[in-house]
């Protein structure tokens, strides 16, 4: 996180921004309803947010997880394991929204056990793919700049 504090302070261009966050992000968020896959938050919900706390949530993805964005492994009876985030819940059934959109609805008796995970879904390591100037042009979009 040090070594991104200077995007804190760089000049970013939302346009840039905008072809960033369909690269890097638009396979599990959204931006206000738009562009992307509805599977993490919708990245609207942090426009008002510090600069700061958005990168160090992105840096550090474990840091903070949103509220009803928990992963969770799922053991079938039948020994199968799957992974998701509880999008939906019945008496008699729970889905799941899996990576990349896709929903899977098990029936509560084909459950053997649940186990929320206390890492977020967003992987870490995006430091590896963005330069610092790179960060500075996502948040000036994340941010709604113009």
């Amino acid at each position: 996180i040090k070594q991104y504090t200077a995007a804190l302070e760089l000049k970013g261009d939302p346009g840039k921004g905008h072809e960033l966050f369909l690269t890097n992000c638009s396979s599990c968020h959204r931006m206000n309803g738009g562009e992307g896959i509805a599977f993490g938050p919708d990245l609207a919900s942090i426009r008002n947010r510090d600069p700061r706390f958005i990168m160090a949530d992105i840096l550090n993805p474990n840091r903070s997880i949103a509220d009803k964005y928990e992963w969770w492994t799922i053991t079938q009876v039948s020994g199968e394991r799957v992974n998701g985030i509880i999008s939906a819940e019945t008496s008699a059934t729970l889905t799941l929204t899996q990576t990349g959109g896709k929903t899977l609805t098990l029936s509560r008796s084909a459950i053997r056990s649940m186990e929320s995970s206390s890492t977020s879904a967003m992987p870490s390591g995006f430091e590896a793919a963005l330069p610092v100037q790179d960060m500075a042009h996502l948040l000036a979009y994340l941010k709604g700049e113009k």
